[in-house]
């Protein structure tokens, strides 16, 4: 006996899942910064613009390096570049260990651990 139950389109589930990451990625990052910038002044010690300065070159970085994480998908394919992704993650969170008291090296931690957002991961820094 056939069943004439339709279910959902495979693609409806594809677009509803892209939805999530775009609404818990970018926005949640960029309207959330205001409410972390104070106490990001004061476990830096440093002024309103410098930790302003350093969210403005990630911003700029990750608008810069989403063009260069699509030409290294397109040439050396999604597995290499997810293995790079994890190796540079890895190397940030030692990083940020490291250098966790120094607001310069911030957008630097910064750049290195976004190629991990690129893939779907969330970086913690």
């Amino acid at each position: 006996m056939n069943s004439n139950r339709q279910s959902v389109f495979y693609g409806w589930w594809v677009v509803f899942a892209a939805a999530v990451g775009l609404f818990w990625g970018p926005p949640v990052t960029v309207f959330t910064f205001s409410v972390f910038l104070k106490p990001l002044m004061q476990d830096f010690h440093a002024s309103r613009v410098a930790i302003s300065l350093g969210y403005t070159l990630h911003a700029l970085s990750a608008a810069a390096g989403a063009s260069v994480a699509g030409w290294l998908i397109d040439r050396y394919r999604t597995r290499r570049v997810i293995l790079l992704a994890t190796v540079l993650f890895g190397v940030t969170l030692l990083c940020a260990k490291a250098l966790h008291h120094t607001p310069a090296v911030l957008p630097v931690l910064r750049r290195t651990g976004r190629i991990g957002r690129w893939r779907g991961t969330n970086s913690l820094l």
